[in-house]
């Protein structure tokens, strides 16, 4: 089974990766469908990357609610329910999305994360 849910093998996902030209934000493979944001991007900064919340745990199938009242955002997929708050916890603002460090995401859902600098490139494995 390769690292994309037995899709790609890691030289099929390599060479996926190398077709991406290289911009100044990281790109983001979801297992093997590429992600787009409407609006605040991943970026990079100090060796991590970050992700906006919603939009890679609603490719992972997940629904996500923003909590008004309490002003957290619950994360839920089948029997897995989480809930950040952001600026107290792993998730912060930038505009008005909830964003998360890959390393915490990771932490937080159990997907993986893995990072191609050499290529601006996250990709992200259920």
């Amino acid at each position: 089974e390769g690292p994309v849910q037995g899709v790609l093998d890691r030289d099929e996902l390599i060479a996926l990766i190398e077709t991406v030209e290289k911009t100044g934000r990281p790109r983001v493979l979801f297992n093997s469908s590429w992600l787009e944001f409407p609006d605040e991007q991943s970026y990079a900064a100090d060796g991590s990357v970050y992700l906006p919340l919603r939009f890679v745990c609603q490719a992972w199938g997940a629904e996500v609610r923003w909590l008004a009242g309490t002003k957290q955002v619950e994360v839920v997929r089948g029997d897995f329910r989480t809930v950040f708050t952001p600026g107290t916890d792993k998730t912060f603002f930038v505009g008005e999305r909830t964003f998360i460090k890959a390393e915490d995401l990771m932490a937080s859902t159990g997907l993986r994360v893995e990072w191609y600098p050499e290529h601006n490139v996250a990709v992200i494995l259920d």
